[in-house]
C-alpha cells in the first residue's frame, strides 16, 4: 500500500504529499520510541520538529531549502489567506457565508493579488481549512473546531499516560491525524478530503475514552422508602 501511495503521489507531481508522508511517519516514528524509550523517544522528536521548521521555512523561501521546496503557488496561497483573514475579521460573528468564499474573494483580496495574476483569477477557497472555517462561519465556527482538535490532543496525552504498552495501531492514527492536520494549513477543505480528519479525531477521542474515569459520572442509586426496624 505505501508503494503505491509513493507511486500516486510522484505521478501527480505533489511536492506536498511526499512532505506530508514524511511527516507522518516522523510522527509514527518519534511515538513508537517514546514509547519504548522515553529519552531516546524525546531526542529523535526534538530532531523531527526541528527538521520540520526547516522543511517549513523552505516551503516559504526562507533557510537552506528554498531553493527546492518553494514553489510559486506558496505566494498564491497567501493571496488566499490574507482574503480569507480580512472575510474572517470584517465578518467575525456569521462569516460570509457557508461555502461563501468564491463570492467575497474578488472584494477580499489585495491590490498586489489582483496584479500578479489578473483580475480575472479568482478562487472558491482559503486554502487553508482554519481560514475555511472562520471566514464561512466567522470565529465561533473556528473556536467549534479548535476544540475538537483539543479534545482530540487530551485524548492522545490520555491514552499515553495510561497505557504504557506499544499499540502501533493508535500510534499509526496519531501519525496520520498530525499529518492531516499539517496539510490542512495549506490545502482545502474539499470533503473527500476533510472526512479522514474527522475520521481521525473520532477514533482518537473514542480511544481516549477508555482511558478516562467516567465513575464521577456515574450518580449512586436513590433509595426508596425508609429504614425499617
Amino acid at each position: 500500500y505505501l508503494l503505491v501511495t509513493l507511486y500516486v503521489i510522484k505521478e501527480t507531481q505533489s511536492q506536498q504529499g511526499f512532505l506530508v508522508l514524511a511527516l507522518g511517519i516522523g510522527v509514527v516514528v518519534s511515538l513508537y520510541l517514546l514509547q519504548l524509550n522515553r529519552g531516546f523517544g524525546i531526542g529523535y522528536g526534538v530532531l523531527s520538529v526541528l527538521g520540520f521548521f526547516v522543511v517549513l521555512f523552505g516551503t516559504l523561501n526562507k533557510g537552506p531549502l528554498a531553493s527546492l521546496l518553494y514553489k510559486d503557488s506558496v505566494t498564491y496561497r497567501g493571496d488566499y489567506w490574507r482574503a480569507g483573514w480580512k472575510m474572517t475579521v470584517e465578518n467575525p460573528i456569521f462569516g460570509v457565508g457557508l461555502d461563501s468564499y468564491g463570492d467575497w474573494y474578488r472584494r477580499s483580496r489585495t491590490i498586489e493579488a489582483t496584479l500578479r495574476r489578473g483580475p480575472s483569477i479568482t478562487s472558491d477557497t482559503a486554502h487553508n481549512v482554519f481560514l475555511d472555517y472562520s471566514s464561512n462561519g466567522g470565529f465561533p465556527l473556528l473556536i467549534a473546531y479548535l476544540l475538537f482538535i483539543l479534545l482530540t490532543l487530551i485524548a492522545v496525552f490520555k491514552v499515553f499516560q495510561k497505557n504504557k504498552d506499544v499499540d502501533p495501531a493508535f500510534i499509526t492514527i496519531v501519525g496520520g491525524f498530525v499529518a492531516f492536520q499539517a496539510q490542512s494549513i495549506v490545502s482545502i477543505n474539499q470533503i473527500g478530503l476533510a472526512i479522514w480528519g474527522w475520521l481521525f479525531m473520532g477514533i482518537i477521542i473514542g480511544y481516549g475514552l477508555n482511558y478516562m474515569d467516567l465513575s464521577v459520572l456515574k450518580k449512586a442509586p436513590k433509595q426508596k422508602g425508609g429504614n425499617s426496624s
